[in-house]
């Protein structure tokens, strides 16, 4: 006649254990903090698993790196953590140093309630609550309070999770840093392509004109990859951002091998060179039909 009670216990003590996160919480004080070891991570394969299903769910691993790196993936993965607000402030954000995400959603389990946070690749980027080239989120952590956290994460190409948590003053500062140091970048690049310009307008030699395109399709690449072309360049096009790594970078491939062939002058000196420069050309334009036709993951590794 027992067996009833002691089933009755055991399911309330299953149903309190799988929402608790069995990692190290957080302890925010203040500046910012890498969490990464905090963090435990579970990889959804199929892509179909929800928040109810997860907080019940088996198999989440203790993270074990400094930056967790998933490879080139297309799974789902969730991330669950605890934060301690140790702080005087209750704003604390939480940013994921990594833009090249195809959608992020952030779980808050509050008692009965899951508020959600989301950002999606599909979404210009006005649409984001903290406007950084980088995906921020406010984790709105009242002074003293613990609270579980669970991030789904799924990325289109390289699945990589540098997680940050940094008060107001402290996202501030970086910020100002982050933009100071891209902002230098991009002038080099610009006085490069102007200077080489400004020669082959001089000169009319195609080299340089081909080394002008090079250097701009690589700057581009890179302002993509660090999020400040979506941020500045095209905000309102949230579909080319997510191919412009590619592309750019398809281009300046393209571009360093017509430089290649105009400055050696491999038609005159080693013309069996043209046929490996073409081939290199021909390699490099597949990955924008790679992309178009959908083949995402594919493109990026032959990139």
């Amino acid at each position: 006649m027992y067996k009833p009670l002691y089933s009755y216990i055991t399911l309330l003590v299953l149903i309190f254990n799988s929402g608790k996160a069995s990692g190290e919480p957080v302890r925010f004080t203040e500046g910012s903090v890498l969490i990464s070891k905090y963090l435990e991570i579970y990889e959804d394969k199929s892509n179909n698993l929800g928040i109810d299903q997860i907080v019940n769910a088996k198999g989440f691993q203790q993270s074990k790196q400094e930056t967790p790196n998933m490879g080139l993936s297309q799974s789902t993965f969730w991330i669950r953590f605890t934060v301690e607000n140790h702080s005087n402030r209750s704003l604390i954000f939480l940013e994921l140093a990594h833009p090249l995400i195809n959608s992020c959603e952030l779980y808050k389990i509050n008692g009965s309630t899951i508020p959600r946070e989301s950002i999606k690749q599909t979404d210009v980027f006005t649409n984001r609550s903290v406007l950084y080239q980088n995906i921020v989120l406010n984790l709105r952590l009242a002074r003293g309070s613990t609270t579980q956290y669970y991030l789904k994460i799924k990325g289109s190409n390289q699945v990589i999770f540098p997680l940050i948590l940094r008060d107001q003053e402290n996202f501030s500062e970086y910020s100002l840093l982050s933009e100071s140091i891209n902002g230098f970048f991009a002038g080099i690049i610009l006085v490069m392509v102007l200077y080489n310009l400004f020669i082959y307008f001089s000169t009319r030699d195609k080299s340089y004109l081909f080394y002008v395109l090079y250097v701009l399709s690589v700057g581009l690449a890179q302002i993509a990859l660090s999020g400040y072309g979506f941020k500045y360049l095209w905000p309102s096009f949230p579909g080319f951002n997510s191919v412009s790594t590619i592309w750019f970078s398809g281009i300046a491939g393209i571009f360093a091998m017509l430089f290649v062939k105009n400055f050696l002058q491999l038609s005159e000196r080693w013309p069996f060179g043209i046929h490996i420069l073409n081939l290199n050309m021909i390699l490099y334009s597949s990955t924008f039909l790679l992309n178009l036709a959908g083949f995402e993951l594919l493109s990026f590794r032959a990139v």
